[in-house]
Parts: structure tokens; sequence; C-alpha cells
């Protein structure tokens, strides 16, 4: 729903600690005059959120889910300051990787 989108989690008033990496691929069309330059990465990002926690069974300790359900949770909103520009590459489907754990471990890849 768009409330549980709206609101972070929260774990006893604390902050959500949010990890962040990027896995650089390419860095090309470097510009020293136009002091720019492209690259394509992967760029990951983890959380714990206890409202997305369900019962661990064998075989099922986490779950891989569509790009649909991105949209309907909290996800971190993250930026890149002074960027030029941005865009995510076409695809035949949305280019979000999103994995929880039982205990409501989140993984996302953009």
């Amino acid at each position: 729903t768009a409330i549980f989108r709206q609101y972070m989690p929260f774990f006893a008033g604390l902050p959500v600690e949010v990890g962040v990496t990027m896995q650089i691929i390419s860095i090309s069309t470097v510009s020293e005059v136009q002091m720019d330059f492209t690259s394509d990465f992967y760029f990951r990002q983890s959380w714990r959120d206890e409202r997305l926690s369900f019962q661990k069974s064998p075989g099922l300790e986490s779950m891989t889910v569509g790009a649909e359900v991105a949209e309907k949770i909290w996800v971190p909103d993250t930026f890149f300051a002074n960027e030029k520009s941005a865009y995510f590459h076409m695809a035949t489907t949305p280019n979000t990787f999103l994995r929880i754990g039982s205990g409501g471990e989140v993984f996302r890849s953009i």
C-alpha cells in the first residue's frame, strides 16, 4: 500500500542503516573540456525492515521478487549529488533485483 511505502521502518526509534555498494563496470567518454565522463555500474543497497519478515521454512529462507514489489515497499531515497545526468538502461523488464530474507533483510540492486 502507499502507506507502507511512505513510512520508513523504525526499530526502537533508531534510523535505518542502509548498506551501499557500487561496482563500476566501465568508465568511458572522459572529457577534460566538459569536465565529465560516462560510467556504467551496479548500485546495490541493503537494509532491514521487520515489516517484511516471514515464517522461514525448509528451502524458503529468502524470496526474490519482481520490481513491482519495490514500488510497494519503503526503499532508500538515494541520490548522487552533482550528477550531470542519469538514466536506467532500457530493457524488456524493469532493471531491478530485490531479495527479501525471512528476518526482513532486504537486498536491492539497480
